[in-house]
């Protein structure tokens, strides 16, 4: 049981990167500074919003697998400098962050 949801999970983040890397030059990070402080992977989605306040564009959804619900969000934010970020949560929870060149 616990192999599929690993398999699903990498499934959701594949198909979910891929629809977020269309839009030019991107790479993964796991550790970013944000204007509230440095946001990390397993940060819940509070912490990241409490300090990355601006939010440019959110989509999120949630799927039956394996008779487990499980909820996925993709928040991008744009920073101050111009750059830009998706967060991917998976059950509230920071799963990857893409930042966009």
């Amino acid at each position: 049981m616990e192999l599929k949801f690993m398999i699903n999970k990498i499934v959701i983040k594949s198909l979910l990167l891929a629809a977020l890397i269309g839009s030019g030059p991107s790479y993964s990070d796991s550790l970013i500074m944000c204007p509230g402080g440095r946001v990390k992977t397993g940060d819940t989605y509070e912490v990241v919003k409490s300090r990355c306040p601006s939010i440019s564009g959110f989509s999120s959804s949630s799927k039956m697998i394996n008779g487990k619900r499980v909820e996925y969000k993709a928040v991008k934010t744009k920073f101050r400098d111009g750059t830009k970020a998706a967060f991917i949560y998976l059950d509230g929870v920071l799963l990857d962050v893409i930042v966009f060149d």
